[in-house]
């Protein structure tokens, strides 16, 4: 299928894409949309039974939109739901476990459970994970992988979604490693001391780097050892 369509959203996909059908009887795939949300679509990714597809023009926006904080939020990958109300969120979260229960565990008649939140609707990720990547002339950029493109980083000064403390780390370890007049041992020497800890999570004999050569920066809130 080329050229643009217009769907109507009727659900949300546990990965937080938008739930649509094409006119041709598929489901399609939409990110940063929501439930009620008529929106005119190009297809990026076209397989037998579904597509992907990214939004040209919001046509009708659900009633359940809300304008997300992030000034970033189209482009990153960081987090899939800040366009929809926390309620919202919660709900689809407790929809998503249901429905895995039914199709997978076999289980049809588990209700949604109710979904316990942090009491914030912000800055309350105690763990996160960045990646740094320094490019020609000494220029790092420093963030999440961009939405659908894993091997593109955007560029994060502040996530609103990261605890107050993990946000003072992510700064110091910015400063860090962005000075191209800094030597690699005293960069890395600011990183540590922010309480960016490279080896956390990192695959075997991946050195804290990435395949596509950037580094891997895991930072946390709490106790070593726990979640």
């Amino acid at each position: 299928m080329s050229g643009a369509v217009d769907v109507t959203v009727r659900a949300l996909a546990s990965g937080g894409a938008g739930v649509a059908d094409l006119p041709d009887g598929r489901v399609v795939f939409v990110q940063r949309t929501a439930p009620g949300d008529v929106a005119r679509v190009r297809v990026s990714k076209s397989r037998p039974r579904w597509a992907e597809a990214s939004v040209e023009r919001l046509i009708e926006a659900s009633p359940e939109r809300v304008e997300p904080p992030c000034p970033v939020y189209d482009t990153c990958g960081g987090c899939r739901l800040q366009h929809l109300p926390h309620s919202v969120q919660l709900e689809w979260k407790g929809r998503w476990i249901s429905d895995a229960l039914a199709r997978i565990g076999g289980m049809p008649d588990v209700a949604p459970p109710e979904v316990v939140s942090s009491p914030d609707d912000f800055g309350y990720r105690s763990r996160v994970t960045f990646t740094l990547r320094r490019l020609k002339g000494g220029y790092v950029v420093a963030g999440y992988h961009a939405l659908g493109r894993p091997a593109h980083v955007i560029d994060v000064e502040a996530c609103p979604l990261a605890e107050v403390p993990i946000s003072a780390a992510w700064t110091a370890c910015r400063v860090g490693r962005s000075s191209p007049s800094r030597s690699r041992t005293d960069a890395d020497r600011r990183v540590a001391s922010s309480g960016c800890d490279r080896g956390v999570g990192r695959p075997p004999n991946s050195g804290g780097r990435y395949a596509d050569g950037g580094r891997r920066c895991v930072i946390r809130t709490g106790e070593p050892g726990r979640g």
